[in-house]
């Protein structure tokens, strides 16, 4: 009968091996006998067989002893090998439990054992298909029912294993006396297969899921292509290197990089659940969760921000996570690094989320993704249909709608201070964390976060902050938060023309009115009130005003006000000799 699903795999002697023929006509065997279409018998493994270990994760082992699989030759080890479960993956991996290392791995696919590892290796179809056992004296050729993606499911969701794992009784004894040093493993090359769909491929890198070949553990492979880049090249690595030996709890992890010194870099990250991005359009990112992905990401950020490295393509499709218990997520930041040398400006989903001054083309920080969670957070929640609108919004559109809902949307502007557009005023990660849930996972010092500013201030930076930012291939004037302060004094000092201009109007008409002293009086007081407020008016503005420009501001002001003085003199000394001239008329003769 031939196998049929939840049947793994099956043993077939390899090229007509008489002694891997006799192994599966033993009696011993009978339980795990099976026949292939074309009439060959073959040992096959199911699913949900439970091996004579007692362990949850082992398939079958094979050996003379008490195995699943019975050899009775006296030159083969009591427990030979054993077919293993990776917990991290699900995939299926050979163990050589001999003493004399006497399991081998032959055929156009094999990736054998290698030394400096541990003697394990993944088995899949399409690789480590013939395994011999006492070199060469028994061969057996490994037959596949499902792809290496499907096998991975079935054992993951088959109903015999209990919950937890237990320790495999004889995995104590292969492990080397001594564990293998970090440095040898970094010297170590990153062994691995490529599964399931066809990679994602851009115009600098190619991105792939694989298995590592000699753990099991399923990764993210990224593949750069063309010459390296100084010195964002130099920077890459760096960075890459970084992460790889100081990893955070909110960082996809960096497995290993390799091929530096080549055309074809390596970057190996660990593979997780899905994005932000994902869980949003499913419909399943509730305001707790959001506030999770918040929190977890000002984390991974300051992280970053505290060791001088700049993300710079912070969005919902970089921010993975992992489903925990009780309905609760763990997010990680992924990519960190690696947008300065995949990506281009020309990438419209980046650039909604990237910072006024990235977009200016002005030097990045770690202050512009503070900037772009901002707007990850807005996608998230949606704010005001934003999400919904996003891809009938220019640049400039989306900036303004950013600023709007960071002054006035209850459900974001908690986090105005992470939105506005001069980058030095604009709030840090480790600023936010302690606003917003009191320092918690901070990567900074404490007492190196400074203290934001207060609310009329930070209102005042964003109000004062709408300022276009052009379309990228527009030869426009920039207008920046320096020059928009200099725009203001030129409208201050037009309106003290135009008030000079009124009060000399007036007083033309003064000289005139034919008056009495009472008269002449009233427009006195009126004069006096007008000034009053004039001042309070400049004093009020002058306050507003930094440093250099409050200045200049104060000396145009006092000069007009000593104008506004001796205008309102002659004023007075034209109607007392106005009233002189009256007064002698009516004198008698």
């Amino acid at each position: 009968m031939a196998p049929t699903p939840p049947f793994l795999f099956s043993l077939r002697p390899y090229k007509g091996n008489t002694k891997a023929e006799a192994v599966i006509a033993h009696d011993a065997n009978r339980h795990l006998l099976s026949t292939l279409e074309d009439g060959t018998p073959v040992l096959t493994i199911s699913s949900c067989f439970r091996s004579r270990s007692g362990s949850g994760s082992t398939l079958a082992t094979i050996g003379r002893s008490e195995t699943d699989i019975h050899i009775s030759y006296a030159w083969i080890s009591r427990t030979q090998c054993s077919f293993e479960i990776s917990l991290d993956s699900n995939a299926i991996m050979l163990y050589d439990r001999s003493h004399s290392q006497s399991t081998k791995l032959q055929g156009e696919n094999a990736m054998p054992f290698e030394p400096g590892h541990h003697r394990q290796v993944v088995v899949q179809q399409g690789l480590n298909t013939v395994i011999g056992m006492g070199s060469d004296l028994i061969l057996f050729e490994l037959l596949w029912h499902h792809d290496p993606v499907e096998t991975m499911s079935i054992v993951k969701n088959r109903e015999c294993v209990p919950y937890g794992f237990g320790g495999h009784p004889y995995l104590t004894r292969t492990q080397p006396a001594s564990p293998l040093s970090m440095e040898g493993r970094r010297r170590l090359r990153v062994r691995y297969v490529t599964i399931g769909r066809q990679p994602e491929s851009r115009q600098f890198e190619t991105v792939h899921k694989a298995v590592n070949v000699d753990s099991g553990k399923l990764m993210l492979v990224r593949i750069l292509h063309g010459e390296p880049k100084v010195p964002s090249y130099d920077t890459l690595r760096r960075e890459v290197d970084f992460l790889s030996n100081h990893g955070h709890l909110h960082i996809v992890e960096f497995i290993a990089s390799q091929g530096w010194e080549g055309q074809c870099v390596e970057i190996f990250m660990g593979l997780n659940e899905a994005t932000l991005g994902s869980l949003v359009k499913s419909g399943s990112c509730t305001e707790a969760v959001a506030v999770s992905a918040f929190d977890h990401m000002l984390q991974a950020l300051d992280f970053l921000a505290c060791n001088d490295i700049v993300h710079r393509d912070v969005k919902p499709e970089n921010i993975f996570y992992l489903s925990l218990s009780n309905n609760k997520h763990l997010f990680r930041l992924g990519n960190p690094g690696l947008y300065s040398h995949t990506n281009t400006l020309s990438d419209t989903g980046t650039q909604m989320y990237m910072a006024p001054e990235t977009l200016r083309g002005e030097e990045q920080t770690h202050k512009g993704d503070v900037w772009s969670l901002f707007v990850t957070v807005m996608w998230a929640q949606d704010v005001k249909d934003f999400r919904q609108n996003q891809s009938q919004l220019t640049l400039n559109e989306i900036r303004e709608a950013v600023l709007y809902a960071a002054s006035n949307e209850e459900g974001v502007s908690g986090y105005k201070e992470m939105a506005i557009i001069n980058p030095e005023e604009r709030a840090s990660a480790a600023q936010m964390l302690v606003k917003c849930f009191g320092g918690k996972g901070l990567s900074t010092p404490r007492q190196n976060v400074p203290a934001l500013p207060n609310s009329s201030a930070i209102a005042a930076a964003t109000a004062s902050a709408a300022v276009p930012v052009p379309a990228l291939s527009a030869a426009t004037t920039q207008i920046t938060p320096s020059n928009r302060e200099d725009l203001q004094d030129t409208d201050m000092q037009d309106t003290d023309v135009q008030g000079t201009d009124m009060q000399d109007t007036d007083m033309q008409d003064t000289d005139m009115q034919d008056t009495d002293m009472q008269a002449t009086g009233m427009q006195a007081t009126d004069m006096q009130a007008t000034d009053i407020s004039v001042a309070a008016t400049r004093d009020r503005y002058l306050r507003s005003q930094p440093p250099r420009q409050a200045k200049a501001s104060a000396k145009r002001a006092q000069s007009s006000g000593r104008e506004r003085a001796s205008d309102a003199w002659r004023v007075s000394k034209r109607s007392h000799q106005h009233l002189g001239k009256n007064a002698r008329e009516a004198r008698p003769a």
